[in-house]
């Protein structure tokens, strides 16, 4: 193994960083959920304009 390609994993290692599965069952949606609460999310984001 090539030191730069060994960087990455040894740089992980040494501050605890973990991978972590960006999809699958924590990522799915439930489309009746986010119809109920867009509403008070746009409300919330007109405050920033």
């Amino acid at each position: 193994m090539h030191k730069s390609t060994k960087y990455p994993k040894l740089e992980k290692a040494r501050h605890g960083i973990k991978s972590y599965r960006r999809f699958g069952e924590s990522g799915s949606v439930v489309m009746e959920n986010i119809k109920d609460i867009l509403p008070q999310i746009r409300v919330k984001l007109q405050n920033f304009d």
